[in-house]
This record gives structure tokens, C-alpha cells and sequence, in this order.
């Protein structure tokens, strides 16, 4: 093996440890265990008291009527066109929340670890390149756990309902899962790069908020003050989230090249901010 391909794989062994270094702290701190509980909980209530009884009043004809005849043929609507009812209900929540606990668990990669100055320690038993990303696919395969066991759940409720929707509610469920991660991927990205910025990860939270609100503000009001800021919603993790309430997992797909290029972006900048840095 050349130095080169043994450096390479050096770096990638260095990521694969630093990713379940990652997972182990959240399954053994009291902070990780705190916000792995809130998540459960909240997703427990959400499937067992929400998506339950809204998936038996969906079934109902007279249910589809009466929301074709008040928003019409749209996003709503298409949702009765699911095979599995309880996904498309999933799907609108898992849209909504999942990137907020992305936000959440991803806010502290850097920030406390820069602060504290651990990763003078760490620097001298791995690069900067395997800590950056191991940090950052660590936070990845945490949601990716997160998230598959709530579309596994999810799954198991469809099944328990109608056993013939098991072939269904497998391709879907997986189909699901694997955008649901794409999706969250420009989440995870921008906030290595504002954990790398802040100095806690509380500030790094501030920031994405800040983020997040004022270009949003700024795209809202570009048909007002100059119409190209609409171009900004390129940057703006989630801003096409109106596309895949519309679609089934399959048919989104097709709409996922934006937010893996803004996963791109993003960890381009956090890595190159975290090289610059001072730690």
C-alpha cells in the first residue's frame, strides 16, 4: 500500500471511531440522554395520539369529501393518496420536527469541545480533517438512529392495522427514511460550520435561529425590495419543504439534488472555518 492510500485510509478508519465515539456520548451523558428522551416521548404521543386517530378518521369517504371541497385538489389532498395512511401523516410531522432535533443535536459537534480547548488534545492523535467530519457523521448516524426507529414504530402500527400493507409499508418505509436523512442533511452541514463560529453550543442554536429567520424575512420580502433575494432560498435548508408535502417518498427523490448540494455548501465553509480556526 502507497503512503497515499494508507493515509487515506487512515483518515476514514479516524472518522468511523470519532462517528461512535459520537453515538456512545449520547447514549451514556445525562445531556444525551435528556434530549434522546424528549425525542422518544414526543414522537410516542405524536404516533400513538395523533397519527392513530387521525389515520381511522381518514379512512372515513366522507373525510376526503370534505377536505377536497375546502382546499381542493393540492398538498392536503395528496395526502389521501398514500397506500400507507399512517406514513402520509408521518411524513408531515417527520418534515416539520426532525431538522429541529437535528438542530438540536448537531448544535454542539465543535463549540464546547473549541471553548474548552479538548481539541488541542484531540489533534494530536487525529487530523482536523477526520475530526471535522467524524463530528459531522456522527451527528448523521444519531439522526439516522433517531429517525429509522420512528419509521420502524411508524411501520409496525401500519402493519398492526392491516397486515396485508407489510410489502407496502417496507418499500415505503425505507423509500421514507432515506429522504427523511437526505433532507436533514443541509441541517446537520450548517450547523458544523455555526458550531465551528459560536463559542457553545447554545450560541450555535442562536445563530441558526438567526439564520433562519432573518433570510427568511429576506426571501419573503424580495418581491418588495429587489426580486433576485428570492434566489436566496437556495441556501435556506427547508425552504422547498412545500414539494415534499406534496410527494410520496419515491416521487421526492427527484427533488433531493438541492439539499445535498446545500449539505455540500455548507461543509465546505465548516471545514474551511474549522482548518482557520485557532484550536
Amino acid at each position: 500500500m502507497n503512503p497515499a492510500t494508507e493515509l487515506h485510509s487512515s483518515t476514514l478508519r479516524q472518522i468511523g471511531l470519532i462517528a461512535w465515539v459520537e453515538i456512545r456520548r449520547l447514549l451514556s451523558q445525562t445531556k444525551g440522554l435528556m434530549t434522546l428522551a424528549a425525542y422518544v416521548l414526543l414522537w410516542l404521543l405524536l404516533l400513538l395520539f395523533v397519527v392513530r386517530d387521525a389515520v381511522n378518521v381518514m379512512q372515513q369517504p366522507q373525510t376526503r369529501d370534505m377536505v377536497l371541497e375546502l382546499f381542493g385538489e393540492g398538498t392536503v389532498s395528496s395526502l389521501f393518496n398514500w397506500p400507507v395512511a399512517e406514513y402520509a401523516l408521518y411524513w408531515v410531522f417527520a418534515i416539520m420536527l426532525q431538522p429541529l432535533f437535528a438542530i438540536l443535536l448537531a448544535a454542539g459537534q465543535f463549540a464546547d469541545d473549541i471553548h474548552r480547548g479538548t481539541f488541542r488534545y484531540l489533534s494530536l492523535h487525529c487530523s482536523r480533517t477526520a475530526l471535522f467530519f467524524g463530528r459531522f457523521c456522527g451527528a448523521f448516524a444519531v439522526m439516522a438512529l433517531l429517525s429509522g426507529a420512528t419509521v420502524i414504530v411508524t411501520m409496525l402500527m401500519a402493519i398492526a392495522r392491516d397486515a396485508h400493507l407489510v410489502g407496502n409499508a417496507i418499500i415505503s418505509g425505507t423509500a421514507m427514511w432515506i429522504v427523511l436523512l437526505a433532507v436533514l442533511l443541509p441541517y446537520i452541514a450548517l450547523m458544523s460550520l455555526l458550531s465551528v463560529i459560536a463559542s457553545s453550543s447554545k450560541q450555535a442554536i442562536v445563530y441558526a435561529t438567526l439564520y433562519f429567520t432573518l433570510l427568511s424575512i429576506v426571501v419573503w420580502s424580495a418581491d418588495f425590495l429587489f426580486a433576485p433575494l428570492r434566489y436566496l432560498d437556495y441556501i435556506l435548508p427547508g425552504a422547498f419543504s412545500s414539494v415534499l408535502y406534496s410527494s410520496t417518498p419515491l416521487q421526492a427523490i427527484g427533488h433531493l439534488g438541492l439539499p445535498l448540494a446545500q449539505c455540500l455548501v455548507f461543509l465546505a465553509l465548516g471545514f474551511y472555518a474549522f482548518k482557520r480556526s485557532d484550536v
